[in-house]
């Protein structure tokens, strides 16, 4: 009766109906059936069935064995969670007790859960790891994909899982889908697991089936090649001519992280950086603060105004529509951008030569309140920005000061070098400041290089500082 009914009115109108003589079997096929017939814009509707059905789940669950549990733990994941946490936590510990009776699919699908909910619930994982190496060998492309995916959700780094279950996919490889490739390759680029066999192979796989890939496979894909800084140079063209085709079904994380990742990569293909452009154009009021971020800081990177870009009347044409659209999403959205984004943001609106005070206007209230949450390199890079752009702005300045005074021990001489140049640009004569941060050079003065020198020394002659008698021979003489 329970199979017959195809979707979530039938599954409702039959729980109404006969609830009350379900027994265990019942209740677990119910719910999974609810997941089943859930299709993504009735979820408000499934979760409430589901929720329905909990209790008596809790009720019956003393009779269920491994596979009930696993099932019901996906089912509620699937249809994307109830607002019950002691269903949540009473079946957890159940799913520990009946761990031992999982077989390969339930392993997989009930850490597929856990991490679908964001529940990283250290008992059950503990008990998890403990329990299903000895499946492993019997987990197949799916379970294996999926299981690779939750742990580096969850953060798990177990080395002797991860290890396993990286070797386990590397021989089932063959099988593996599209979708299976690409979140295997996002789970060892967030695993950091560089230097696996199982990486070389998995993007060779991947290569392959790019036809197949879905929108977010395809940025997973180039993502993950970028965090662990492999360029492919096959996969790469492959991925390029895949992508320019899909790239209109790309979302705004999708098309940030895509951009992100090529500028990580030092990949400057002017049809797909024009046709990204194009896309994301139409996105930006969907992209989050740190997705517009990224995204300018790559066109950025990229180097948008050097050749062989700038000598392509297209693509030129379609750079200042895309910087005014990204000016006014940013604008509305600044408040939330992190010290990361708000650094990042300034840095390539300078490399971009966007001086647009509105924007500037609003980047410098938002960072004002944010800056004791900068790092020595944000701070760096954020004051070199501003002088760039030649925005000077007093209250900022002396935040900033502040701030970095506290960071100082943290600035590398990089960091220390561009700093200087940067407050002598504004004419920063504050000499508490300026000793300081000579003296800080001073002492790392083994550890500058050329530039650092040439900016260091220009600050000071724009300052009116005898550069040797305060950072040292070693360094005047390394200019």
């Amino acid at each position: 009766m329970i199979k017959a009914c195809g979707n979530l009115a039938s599954l409702k109108e039959l729980a109404l109906s006969y609830s009350h003589h379900f027994n265990y079997m019942h209740v677990s096929a119910m719910m999974s059936s609810v997941a089943k017939a859930y299709r993504g814009h009735n979820a408000a509707e499934a979760q409430q069935l589901v929720l329905q059905l909990s209790p008596l789940a809790l009720n019956l669950v003393d009779d269920m064995g491994g596979r009930e549990i696993a099932n019901i733990l996906w089912a509620v994941a699937k249809v994307g969670g109830i607002k019950d946490e002691s269903f949540m936590s009473s079946w957890l510990i159940a799913a520990q007790e009946k761990v031992h009776e999982f077989n390969a699919q339930h392993f997989a699908n009930s850490l597929w859960a856990v991490a679908t909910l964001g529940i990283r619930d250290e008992s059950f994982i503990s008990t998890w790891l403990a329990a299903a190496p000895e499946k492993l060998p019997e987990f197949n492309a799916q379970n294996l994909a999926n299981s690779l995916w939750a742990a580096a959700t969850l953060g798990i780094r177990d080395e002797p899982f991860i290890s396993s279950c990286l070797l386990a996919a590397k021989v089932k490889l063959p099988e593996f889908n599209a979708q299976e490739l690409a979140n295997s390759l996002w789970a060892s680029a967030t695993l950091g697991r560089k230097d696996e066999p199982f990486i070389s192979i998995c993007f060779l796989a991947a290569k392959v089936k790019l036809h197949d890939f879905n929108a977010q496979d395809l940025a997973n894909s180039l993502w993950a090649a970028a965090t662990l800084g492999i360029r492919d140079e096959p996969f790469i063209s492959s991925w390029l001519l895949a992508a320019q085709v899909k790239l209109n079904n790309f979302n705004s994380q999708a098309l940030a992280n895509s951009l992100w990742a090529a500028a990580t990569l030092g990949i400057r293909d002017e049809p797909f950086i024009s046709s990204w452009l194009l896309a994301a154009q139409v996105k930006l009021p969907e992209f989050n603060a740190q997705e517009l971020a990224n995204s300018l800081w790559a066109v950025a990177t990229i180097g948008i105004w050097e050749e062989p870009f700038i000598s392509s009347w297209l693509l030129t044409a379609q750079v200042e529509p895309f910087i005014s659209s990204w000016l006014l999403a940013a604008q509305v959205k600044l408040p939330e951008f992190n010290s990361q984004a708000l650094t990042n943001s300034l840095w390539a609106a300078a490399r971009l030569s966007i001086i647009d005070e509105p924007f500037i206007s609003s980047w410098l209230l938002a960072a004002q309140v944010k800056l004791p949450e900068f790092n020595a390199q944000e701070l760096a890079n954020s004051l070199w920005a501003a002088a760039t752009l030649r925005f000077r702005d007093e209250l900022f300045i002396s935040s900033w000061l502040l701030a970095a005074e506290m960071k100082l021990p943290e600035f590398n001489p990089q960091n220390l070098a561009k700093s200087l140049r940067a407050a002598a640009t504004f004419g920063v004569r504050d000499e508490p400041f300026i000793s300081s941060w000579l003296r800080a050079a001073q002492a790392k003065r083994l550890e500058l290089n050329s530039q650092d020198v040439t900016d260091i020394t220009w600050a000071a002659d724009r300052l009116g500082i005898q550069v040797g008698s305060l950072v040292g021979t070693d360094v005047a003489n390394k200019k």
